[in-house]
C-alpha cells in the first residue's frame, strides 16, 4: 500500500475523540495517542472476570459487580473479596504443581553434608 503523506500530516494536526465517546469518554487525541489510551480507557467495555465460566458479557467496569451478582450467583462478596468455588481437579493440579516447585527448591537449595568417617 501507498502512504498518503499529505493527509498523514494533516491528520497529525486533527484531534480525535476516543473510540468509546459514546460510553462517556470525554478525552480528544492526536491519531498516534489515540491507540493507547483507548486500550486502557475507563470507559472502555470490560469482560466478564468470572474464572471458568464462558460469559461472554461485556460493560461497564460500574457495571461488573451488578453482573456478577445477577448471573453468577454461586459467586459471592465477603467485605471486598470475591470468592468463588474452584473444581477439586483444578485444585489438586495447583497443589501438585506447587509441591514439585517447592521440593524442586529445596533440592536446589540444600546443604550437601559429607561424611567425613569414610
Amino acid at each position: 500500500s501507498v502512504r498518503n503523506l499529505g493527509l498523514e500530516k494533516i491528520a497529525n494536526t486533527v484531534r480525535f475523540p476516543c473510540k468509546f465517546a459514546s460510553s462517556g469518554c470525554p478525552l480528544f487525541f492526536y491519531h498516534f495517542d489515540k491507540v493507547e489510551h483507548e486500550e486502557t480507557c475507563e470507559c472502555r467495555p470490560y469482560s466478564c472476570p468470572c474464572p471458568g465460566a464462558a460469559c461472554k458479557w461485556q460493560g461497564a467496569l460500574n457495571d461488573v459487580m451488578d453482573h456478577l451478582k445477577k448471573v453468577h450467583k454461586s459467586i459471592t462478596t465477603l467485605q471486598g473479596r470475591v470468592t468463588f468455588s474452584i473444581p477439586a481437579s483444578i485444585l489438586f493440579q495447583f497443589v501438585l504443581i506447587l509441591l514439585i516447585i517447592w521440593f524442586y527448591l529445596r533440592l536446589k537449595n540444600a546443604v550437601h553434608i559429607v561424611d567425613l568417617r569414610k
